[in-house]
Parts: structure tokens; C-alpha cells; sequence
């Protein structure tokens, strides 16, 4: 069976997005987007760095990003074959589920609002 994604939504049924990119979820049987729809695979690290953090601050935010993969059109949040998130903190902070709608990640302000990088 094909994977079949729908956009991620907060808890007032809004789309949601991480710099600017709408966020992606497998969502069967449900949804009509389809993984072709997002394009080209991007390579997040590149992303990451383009965003002029810290080294330390870089491998916070790859830590928080571990179950995310970036793609032309957007963000694809996935799991291991288990069926479960290695680091939910993000997913769940954006979709507002339970009370991590209460708890920004440190590591998503870093990405978000980088510091400037001096030429």
C-alpha cells in the first residue's frame, strides 16, 4: 500500500509549519497527498547549517529533527518501525497534543531565530 500523508494540524485544525514549510504526516486511509507530492528529498543537515547556528546549538536541533525529513515541499514527520517517535517533542509542541503546546523547545527558538552569522 502506498504511504499517504496529510498536512499536520494543531489543536484549532490549522496547518502547520517550522520555518516556513508546512509539516507532513503519515496518515492512512484518510488523506489525499501523496508522497510525490513533496518533491525531491533536501538534505536537512545542509539546512540546518544554512541556518548560521553554533556547532552545539546544530546538534540540538538535528537532535530535535531526528524523526524529520525535508523535502521541496515540505517537512515529513515518520517512525521507526516500531511505530514510534524517537523525539516527539517537536510534533507534539506544533500539533498542541496533550500539554506540550505548553512547552516550546529550546532547540525549535534556535532553528526559528538563528543567530546572525558575521562575514
Amino acid at each position: 500500500m502506498a504511504k499517504i500523508l496529510r498536512r499536520a494540524k494543531d489543536g484549532c485544525a490549522d496547518d502547520i509549519k517550522v520555518c516556513g514549510i508546512y509539516v507532513y504526516h503519515v496518515f492512512e486511509p484518510l488523506a489525499t497527498t501523496r508522497m510525490s507530492a513533496l518533491g525531491a528529498l533536501k538534505d536537512t543537515d545542509a539546512f540546518i547549517c544554512s541556518r548560521g547556528l553554533e556547532p552545539n546549538d546544530q546538534q540540538l536541533v538535528k537532535n530535535m529533527l531526528v524523526d524529520w525529513q525535508l523535502y521541496e515541499h515540505g517537512w515529513l514527520v515518520t517512525t521507526g518501525e516500531s511505530g514510534r517517535f524517537r523525539n516527539e517533542t517537536l510534533f507534539y509542541y506544533k500539533c498542541q497534543m496533550g500539554d506540550c503546546g505548553k512547552y516550546r523547545p529550546v532547540a525549535l527558538d534556535l532553528l526559528e531565530s538563528p543567530a546572525k552569522v558575521e562575514k
